[in-house]
């Protein structure tokens, strides 16, 4: 199980607990990918986590089916993604969104102005199925990811 939750800043926060059987491990659940978008997921572990891989890989072939959960990209230019069964990811209108078992507790939390962080650290301390530590990540465009530096412009690769 699992709370994530996305501000108006595009603040991306997720517990880290995973709750198998009577006993719980803990996971990161946030993921950059190439495009400088984040993503994260909720429900069966296991198949969100080969959804996430899926789309971190190139996206090749069909989509592994995550029926029962949910898959949230936030891209660089603010806009949230969601993604559901083994249908394609699609685009949502919201600047905020809260998903998993702690979603309903997320969103109080942001309705009242809380960050992400915030709204899932509120929701982890009600929610037996969420847990710390809970991570946060914004996406960002490539050329601001730590490690990568922009191409110097010579007369090769100049545009005109």
């Amino acid at each position: 199980m699992t709370t994530v939750a996305v501000d108006e800043t595009g603040l991306v926060a997720a517990d880290t607990q995973l709750t198998a059987g009577n006993y719980a491990l803990h996971v990161s659940k946030l993921f950059r990918m190439t495009d400088g978008s984040v993503i994260t997921g909720c429900g069966a572990w296991s198949l969100i986590y080969a959804r996430i891989q899926w789309h971190l890989d190139g996206e090749g072939g069909d989509p592994p089916d995550i029926r029962g959960g949910d898959i949230v990209i936030v891209k660089p230019d603010g806009t949230i993604w969601v993604g559901e069964g083994d249908c394609p990811v699609y685009p949502i209108m919201d600047r905020s969104i809260a998903i998993g078992c702690g979603r309903d507790l997320a969103r109080s939390a942001l309705a009242r102005g809380k960050s992400a962080l915030e709204a899932v650290q509120e929701a982890v301390g009600l929610d037996c199925y969420s847990g710390e530590p809970v991570q946060s990540m914004r996406p960002c465009y490539p050329q601001e990811m730590p490690g990568l530096e922009p191409a110097p412009v010579t007369k090769k690769n100049k545009r005109a």
